[in-house]
């Protein structure tokens, strides 16, 4: 994928009449003019920190707080616009937690000192007082002090808070609109509000209060530092990614110019590179073959559900509707979204992505005049990946995720590596968080008590059977089970669903046909195994094991076990490695 859109960039040309591939060829010559990088240094960021030492108080530091979230700088918290709780047909502001460095509070405890490191070096490489990165960390410990370790968690009731605006400044002691108006939203009071995590506010409100105006200044510059210092110069550069490569991750090295170059593209103009990939590379009937598959799998999954035993007459007749609703977005959108009228400064890196992301943001509020659109698209098809929105109850399949040609030959590979992840995600319409959401969004409690009683323990089951392994090559962290329940249950509905469809669509013996030496049953699981195939860096695999909702690749590849099928497909037998007694293997549905 990295090297299909370096070439796609690399030949972008910067006169076409195409806007898209005009704006991905002048962004793209940006980022790889290592020239003019080196030689401007800090420069492109310095009106946004004079921006911050001029505020005189708090109302006006918010306000530039959403000028600089507005234009792609990460701030004191995430906003976003999201169909509402209690009415999924209309638009709703969410507010998120934010204000750290890195992705969740417990990292803090094991990289404090590299943070605080980074922090010194770069503001000072930025023309900032060495302290300021000193009291600007020293106040991002205390937002973290104040924050959910899990910012996101799988509790949609517990993230659901609306209040009026008036309500949030009672709780945080201090007035949020300022920061609104500087994110480009004119008028916030006329669109309902969702406080994700009050105790945020309410702790970072006291803060706001209690702690310097000079302090927050400090904190502040340091995330406009930290933000843009990837796309400065080539040693301002590399101290970053001493932080957030080689500390967090364990990427000793850099990624090459090019590749960072792409990366730029991607994370700023995705959909319009995407849309130029997909239009040049993909075949249309990739889509229709996808989706045939879905529906497919979408089917095995009704017929699981009509016939389960343990879920109420209500509930089980809801759940079929809710699978039913589940919009697919497959492939790629079916109407691109307009660049409008962006233009990109020539040779102006931080300036080009100041403009992209401000059109990115401004096209948001624009959406809030419209319905909800339950086909929206989410990340860029160029993504590697496939998720389900619980708020939309729409699945997706990325255009970079679609089922390879090759795969629909053999029925056991296609639904083993494909169908299987189709089904993790149409799991998570009835897992310990969909089942929260009705089929149009709605956070609504439809399942009785002992529907959700028979439930988690279920969920209970398969919790326990994977709490405390340790990675390969991690001897001093673990697994929690609780942190990565919901993801396991719908790994495991996945597969079993895959297996159904499998299953349904063999004889018994074209299953115990071997090709290559390995029987259909067999190539079905060992299709499921390639297809989670991965590694982490140690220092990754930590990172993730604190805060990442997934568990290790291992983890979910070995949750084969809880099939009947596989046992029988490979003669398992006690004492095996992935033997699991009968009586131990748990079916969800």
């Amino acid at each position: 994928m990295a090297r299909q859109l370096r070439e796609l960039v690399r030949d972008a040309d910067p006169a076409s009449s195409s806007p898209e591939e005009r704006a991905v060829a002048r962004l793209y010559a940006a980022a790889t003019d290592r020239e003019t990088r080196d030689r401007l240094g800090s420069d492109p960021l310095q009106d946004e920190l004079a921006a911050v030492t001029a505020t005189r108080s708090i109302d006006e530091l918010l306000r530039v707080l959403g000028e600089r979230r507005r234009e792609g700088v990460p701030g004191l918290c995430e906003v976003y616009l999201l169909p509402d709780a209690t009415d999924p047909t209309t638009w709703s502001i969410h507010l998120f937690q934010g204000g750290l460095t890195l992705p969740v509070p417990p990292l803090y405890a094991r990289l404090e000192g590299e943070v605080r490191s980074a922090a010194t070096v770069l503001v000072a490489a930025c023309g900032l007082p060495p302290d300021v990165g000193q009291r600007a960390i020293d106040l991002e410990l205390a937002i973290a002090q104040v924050s959910w370790d899990r910012p996101d968690g799988d509790d949609d009731e517990a993230l659901t808070n609306p209040m009026s605006w008036d309500d949030l400044r009672d709780l945080a002691g201090v007035d949020v609109l300022p920061l609104m108006r500087g994110l480009g939203c004119a008028d916030p009071e006329r669109l309902p509000l969702n406080v994700c995590q009050p105790k945020f506010w309410a702790g970072v409100g006291r803060l706001l209060r209690e702690r310097s105006l000079e302090d927050w200044q400090a904190w502040a510059q340091w995330r406009i530092v930290d933000a843009r210092a990837p796309l400065l110069s080539a040693a301002i550069g590399a101290r970053h990614h001493e932080l957030h490569g080689r500390a967090l991750s364990g990427q000793a090295e850099q990624a090459p110019p090019w590749r960072r170059a792409v990366e730029i593209v991607q994370q700023h103009l995705g959909m319009p590179l995407a849309r130029l990939w997909v239009e040049r590379t993909l075949d249309p009937s990739a889509r229709d073959r996808t989706l045939g598959l879905a529906e497919r799998v979408r089917s095995s999954y009704r017929l699981v559900l009509q016939g389960c035993s343990w879920l109420s007459d209500g509930a089980r007749e809801r759940a079929v509707a809710k699978v039913d609703a589940v919009v697919l977005n497959i492939g790629w959108p079916r109407e691109w979204p307009s660049l409008g009228d962006l233009d990109l400064p020539d040779g102006d890196l931080v300036g080009a992505v100041r403009a992209a992301a401000r059109r990115e943001q401004d096209r948001t509020w624009d959406k809030a005049t419209r319905p909800v659109d339950r086909e929206e698209w989410g990340p860029p098809p160029t993504t590697v990946n496939c998720f389900y929105n619980p708020m939309l109850n729409q699945l997706t399949v990325e255009g970079a995720s679609l089922a390879a040609p090759s795969a629909f030959a053999d029925p056991a590979v296609l639904l083993g590596r494909y169908g299987s992840i189709i089904g993790h995600e149409l799991g998570h319409a009835l897992d310990s968080r969909g089942s929260q959401r009705d089929e149009l969004g709605r956070v609504r409690d439809w399942w009785s008590a002992g529907d959700r009683a028979a439930f988690e323990e279920r969920v209970a089951r398969v919790v326990t059977d994977v709490d405390g392994r340790h990675p390969r090559g991690i001897e001093d962290a673990v697994v929690d089970g609780r942190l990565v329940g919901f993801e396991v249950v719908a790994e495991l509905v996945g597969y079993q669903i895959a297996w159904d469809t499998y299953a349904s669509m063999t004889t018994a013996d074209e299953r115990a046909t071997p090709v290559d030496g390995f029987t259909g049953a067999q190539r079905f699981f060992l299709a499921k195994a390639y297809g989670r195939r991965g590694i982490d860096r140690p220092e990754t695999a930590r990172a993730r094991l604190h805060g990442d909702v997934h568990p290790p690749f291992e983890v979910f590849a070995n949750l084969a076990r809880h099939l009947d099928a596989f046992h029988e497909a490979f003669a398992t037998r006690p004492g095996d490695g992935m033997w699991l007694d009968p009586e131990d293997r748990v079916r969800v549905y």
